[in-house]
């Protein structure tokens, strides 16, 4: 018990000198080439400083690159998720868009078939003659003019003159209409003449694809009178 208290007594002997002499210590004038002379705690301390700071500078040195990479890793993760999502909102629009695409070409299928081409222009214009003829119209004049090519189809315009009664030749317009080619009529007036009226139009039809190459003989005219019914 004796021999504790005395070892007790001697370490706390030798820690109140070693404090006694590190207040006594001239710290402006100690030199690293000296340092063997310090006294033990201050060398414990600096041993001590020397190793906790080369274990921050490791640790820094370490952990530093890894938080870098850590930075880039969920930057590349943020945009592996949008491009993700990106896609998948394209898969869940393409049932939708292959729907609008069959139904866009049937639509522009169906607007084709309204447009002869040039080697139907003649049966056409025969089927506007059978038209007028069947509402009672005498056809005074149906004439191609020159074709216009425009960039996607060509323009076929023709004068049509027609005369009869205000009803009949409303039908025929109606028919017109309703003619399984598209007929567009414009610059129409409607005048009275002897017996009736008379409607004078500059119409047109139109042609795309194959039949869009403006052939010589739809340049030329054609005049088609119906009969007298």
């Amino acid at each position: 018990m004796n021999s504790e208290q005395g070892g007790d007594v001697s370490w706390r002997e030798r820690w109140l000198d070693e404090w006694r002499r590190l207040k006594a210590l001239d710290w402006r004038r100690l030199e690293l080439s000296e340092a063997g002379r310090w006294p033990m705690s201050l060398r414990t301390l600096v041993a001590i400083l020397a190793f906790v700071l080369a274990l921050v500078a490791m640790v820094v040195g370490y952990l530093h690159p890894l938080s870098q990479r850590l930075v880039e890793l969920q930057r590349q993760e943020r945009e592996v998720v949008a491009d993700f999502e990106g896609r998948a909102r394209e898969l869940a629009e393409l049932d939708r868009l292959k729907r609008l695409l069959v139904d866009l070409d049937q639509r522009v299928s169906e607007r084709r078939r309204m447009l002869p081409d040039g080697a139907a222009i003649p049966s056409l214009l025969e089927g506007i003659g059978q038209v007028a003829k069947r509402r009672g119209l005498s056809l005074e004049e149906l004439e191609l003019r020159p074709a216009r090519p425009l960039e996607l189809y060509v323009e076929r315009p023709f004068d049509l003159r027609v005369r009869g009664d205000y009803h009949a030749i409303g039908g025929f317009v109606a028919d017109l209409a309703n003619l399984p080619r598209l007929v567009t009529l414009h610059d129409f007036s409607l005048s009275p003449v002897e017996g009736g009226l008379e409607l004078h139009a500059l119409a047109q039809t139109y042609s795309i694809g194959e039949g869009a190459r403006v052939e010589g003989a739809t340049s030329g005219s054609t005049d088609v009178v119906a009969e007298d019914s």
